[in-house]
C-alpha cells in the first residue's frame, strides 16, 4: 500500500500570505484635512478676520471722506496634544524566520502609525475642550465639537431624526456666514439615513441590463453647490457635520516620528512620537447638527 500523506512526517505548514487585520483604520477627516503649517509653541496661535456686510455705497461729487475704524483681527488658539505609541519585541523574536514579515518590528511600527491616526481622529471629532495640561496632567487639543459654535443645530438635548429639511438648513447657513462647505461627515447609520431621505441627489433605479439597485448617496447635489458625503466609523450617531475643509488643517509641533528606547532588557523597544494640533479657521464655516437620534426612516 502506498503512503498516504495522512501519516507523512516533515510536512511544511501551510500559511497565506497575507496577514489580515479586521479592525477598522481610517480616518477619514484627518485625511481629508492635511496639514496647515508648523507649530513653535505648545498653544497654538491663528488670526481671523471678517468683511463688513455689503452696504448701499453711494456718494455725491465734492464730499468728504468718511474713515472707519476697521478694527483688529480675531486671535485664536488651541493647544498641542502629544501623541505616542510604544511597542517592544524580543530580541528572540526578531531572530526568528516568520512566514509573512521580514521584520516583526517594522510591522508593529506600521501598526502603531494607523493607530495613532485613529487616535487623532477621535480628538478631531470627539474632543469638546482644551487643556493646557501641568506637569501631572496632559495637555489636549480643542476639536469639533469645542470651535463650531455659530452653527450648531441643536434641539435641548432632545433626540430628534435626522432630516432632510434640517441638512438643508445647516448648508444654507454655513452658505449665509460666507462658507463653501464641500463634505458633509455621518456615522454609518446616519449614512444610511442620508441615502434614504435625498433620493433626488442620487441614482435610485433599478437597471435592467446589469440587474443592480443603487440606492446609495455619495455626492450631494442640493442648493448650496455640491458636498461629497463621507462616512466616519468614529462619529456618534448623535452628530452630523457639515465642513469646508479648506478652513481645517493639522499643525505639528513635532511631527510624529520614531524613537529607539534605551536597551535595558533582552529586547529592543521603540515608540512613535508626535506633538501636534487643530486649526479651525472660521467656524461660521461650518456647521453641526447634534441631538439626532440615528432612527433610519421608512425608505420611500
Amino acid at each position: 500500500m502506498a503512503l498516504t500523506q495522512y501519516n507523512a512526517t516533515g510536512k511544511t505548514f501551510d500559511l497565506g500570505k497575507l496577514i489580515t487585520i479586521i479592525s477598522p483604520s481610517d480616518a477619514p477627516i484627518l485625511n481629508r484635512i492635511g496639514s496647515a503649517g508648523k507649530a513653535t509653541q505648545v498653544v497654538h496661535h491663528w488670526e481671523e478676520d471678517e468683511l463688513p456686510k455689503p452696504i448701499d455705497n453711494a456718494h455725491v461729487e465734492g464730499e468728504t471722506f468718511n474713515v472707519e475704524n476697521p478694527g483688529e483681527t480675531t486671535i485664536k488658539d488651541n493647544v498641542c496634544q502629544i501623541f505616542h505609541k510604544g511597542f517592544g519585541v524580543t530580541d528572540t523574536n526578531l531572530a526568528v524566520k516568520r512566514y509573512n514579515m521580514s521584520n516583526k518590528l517594522a510591522y508593529e511600527m506600521q501598526k502603531a502609525m494607523k493607530v495613532l491616526a485613529l487616535d487623532q481622529e477621535r480628538a478631531i471629532i470627539r474632543s469638546s475642550k482644551k487643556v493646557l495640561g501641568n506637569s501631572a496632567t496632559a495637555r489636549r487639543m480643542a476639536g469639533l465639537p469645542y470651535y463650531i459654535s455659530t452653527n450648531v443645530f441643536k434641539n435641548n438635548g432632545t433626540a430628534r431624526p435626522l432630516t432632510y429639511e434640517l441638512l438643508n438648513d445647516a448648508l444654507e447657513r454655513v452658505y449665509e456666514c460666507g462658507g463653501d462647505p464641500d463634505v458633509i461627515v455621518a456615522s454609518p447609520r446616519n449614512k444610511r439615513v442620508l441615502s434614504l431621505l435625498l433620493p433626488l441627489s442620487t441614482e435610485r433605479s433599478q437597471k435592467a441590463e446589469s440587474k443592480k439597485m443603487i440606492a446609495t448617496i455619495d455626492v450631494f447635489e442640493g442648493d448650496f453647490g455640491t458636498q461629497r458625503v463621507i462616512t466616519d466609523r468614529w462619529l456618534p450617531n448623535s452628530d452630523v457635520y457639515v465642513l469646508s475643509t479648506q478652513y481645517l488643517g493639522m499643525v505639528p509641533l513635532r511631527p510624529f516620528g520614531k524613537k529607539e528606547l534605551p536597551k535595558t532588557k533582552d529586547a529592543t523597544e521603540q515608540v512613535i512620537v508626535g506633538e501636534i494640533t487643530m486649526e479651525v479657521r472660521a467656524e461660521k464655516a461650518s456647521a453641526r447638527i447634534t441631538d439626532l437620534d440615528g432612527v433610519l426612516p421608512t425608505a420611500p
